[in-house]
């Protein structure tokens, strides 16, 4: 059985730090994410990270299933903000 809590906001931040420290600088910078479990984030906190990789020119592409009634606001937020 599969279970557990996946923390979308930490694995954000993680993929954000591994793309600043990364050897090949030339390419373009993007964070793809699976979203398959409802996001227990609170909608400002998305935002703010949102926010900040739009600072750091990082682009985000989200691919959300199994959860998606419940998640669909809050990825619009956050997506608004890249």
């Amino acid at each position: 059985v599969v279970g557990g809590e996946a923390d979308f906001l930490r694995g954000l931040q993680v993929a954000q730090l591994a793309l600043k420290h990364r050897q090949n600088k030339n390419q373009k910078q993007r964070i793809v994410a699976f979203i398959g479990s409802p996001i227990s984030a609170p909608e400002k906190e998305l935002e703010t990270l949102g926010k900040n990789l739009k600072k750091n020119n990082v682009s985000l592409d989200l691919v959300s299933f199994g959860e998606i009634g419940d998640n669909t606001e809050k990825l619009q937020k956050l997506l608004a903000a890249v």
